[in-house]
């Protein structure tokens, strides 16, 4: 049992040595879900929400829908507290995933902090 002990407390001290070589600047939504979440469901329920979200706001935008305000708001009530939505919707976009819902997320944001 010690054995594994030691082990993990390695693979725990390496993980938080790879962490340190990410580029953030480039890589800053894959970085924020690792350094966020504790587990890899974790990291693929928060990607679902948003890839569900995006394919959300495409419908939405294509039947004509102008204001996403609640989509922003059911948005946020799934996200776990670990993440801030300021932060996930910022890495989002820097990285490239879900530009579109993304920046419109960012506008409304700072429509709010007004």
């Amino acid at each position: 049992m010690k054995r594994l002990e030691e082990r993990i407390e390695r693979l725990e001290y390496y993980v938080d040595e790879l962490m340190k070589l990410v580029d953030v600047t480039k890589k800053p939504f894959s970085f924020l879900l690792l350094k966020s979440c504790t587990n890899e469901k974790e990291i693929e329920d928060i990607k679902g929400k948003c890839e569900n979200v995006n394919i959300e706001f495409q419908k939405q935008k294509a039947e004509g829908l102008l204001h996403f305000d609640p989509l922003l708001n059911s948005f946020i009530k799934e996200l776990p507290s670990t993440i801030s939505v300021d932060d996930l919707v910022t890495a989002s976009i820097i990285e490239g995933y879900y530009t579109d819902v993304m920046t419109e997320f960012r506008r409304l944001l700072q429509k709010r902090s007004i």
